[in-house]
């Protein structure tokens, strides 16, 4: 068969164009990174919100909070007197997303109050930071790690990394290793009885709603529920608290499906949520779907030509079916795939 019945070969050239769109695929997969971003943010509208934990509570600091209690850093007697009102209410686990950096000589004089008082809760978990991540074979790796100032009053406090990675969807690397120590996520060390699942060395966070759907105080709207002996605080029994900013002008804010600027401490809670739900995204058959779609097209294509059938309605119905595919298994599945190989 020469080069000229070959191009009349509507069979084999429609083949050659699927198998081209493969390699291409393949070859320049980070070029289509927003596109299948911007697939999966229309899925997620299109199935809108979920429910996040209603388990899960944050206590937020926010701007108008700062404007009534004083400037940034507030004094950490407002965290110690957090931690004890939580404690009597017999909440089942408390984060503090906040830094608690020792290099602020002013808090000195309060450390040992809060410390004493995480001490006594026994349900605290404090935020560290570590410094440039780079991932191994089988590790998440760090330069440095740095602990807050009850931590080095008391080792045996009990803290978690906030960092993440955004390669360009936020990953939480659930452990890491820094100066041979290996230091669990923030949102890692919330989660109860850990050993009895099986997770990933890190999680590709699922925001599933807006943080505001989340349960959620700001500091002194939950100080007057405290003032006024409200039977509200009664609901917080067995719930795991998480305590940060909110104020934009103190805090990182993240853009997500459901938020444009939403605090950056939130995304701890959401992969709180997708720990205890696992709910959070897998890529591991991204690549898979690159061939199974162009497979399904080629199958199609010489089908087609089998049964004589409309090449346009064929293709027409197959794309609508494909798509609804992929819908179901990112929505539902929490799958990320290779989206534009269907196009």
């Amino acid at each position: 068969m020469n080069l000229a019945a070959l191009i009349k070969n509507k069979t084999l050239v429609r083949t050659a164009i699927v198998v081209l769109s493969f390699l291409i695929l393949s070859l320049f997969k980070d070029s289509f990174v927003p596109l299948n971003l911007f697939t999966e943010k229309i899925f997620s509208k299109i199935k809108g919100e979920a429910a996040p934990d209603s388990n899960i509570v944050l206590i937020h600091i926010s701007a108008s909070d700062l404007e009534n209690i004083g400037p940034w850093p507030i004094k950490r007697s407002y965290y110690a007197l957090l931690i004890n009102k939580l404690t009597i209410k017999e909440v089942k686990a408390i984060g503090l997303e906040v830094f608690l950096s020792a290099k602020f000589i002013s808090q000195t004089v309060y450390d040992n109050l809060l410390t004493n008082e995480i001490i006594k809760s026994n349900r605290v978990t404090l935020s560290s930071v570590a410094g440039n991540i780079i991932q191994s074979d089988e590790y998440f790796l760090s330069d440095s790690l740095s602990y807050p100032s009850s931590k080095l009053l008391d080792e045996k406090i009990k803290t978690g990394h906030i960092n993440y990675v955004e390669d360009p969807t936020i990953k939480v690397p659930l452990e890491l290793k820094a100066d041979g120590v290996t230091e669990k996520a923030f949102s890692y060390q919330l989660i109860e009885n850990v050993g009895t699942r099986s997770y990933p060395k890190s999680i590709d966070v699922n925001f599933i709603s807006s943080w505001k759907s989340l349960k959620n105080y700001s500091l002194l709207d939950f100080h007057d529920l405290i003032q006024s002996e409200s039977d509200e605080l009664n609901n917080l029994k067995d719930k795991v608290v998480i305590i940060g900013v909110s104020d934009p002008q103190i805090t990182q804010g993240l853009s997500t499906n459901f938020d444009e600027d939403a605090p950056a401490f939130t995304l701890h809670a959401f992969a709180l949520d997708n720990l205890i739900h696992q709910r959070y995204f897998r890529d591991d058959y991204k690549f898979a779907s690159t061939i199974f779609f162009s497979f399904i097209f080629i199958l199609v294509i010489w089908l087609q030509k089998k049964f004589n059938v409309k090449v346009t309605s064929l293709l027409s119905a197959l794309f609508m079916l494909v798509i609804l595919f992929a819908f179901t298994l990112h929505v539902f599945f929490y799958l990320r795939l290779d989206y534009w190989a269907i196009l």
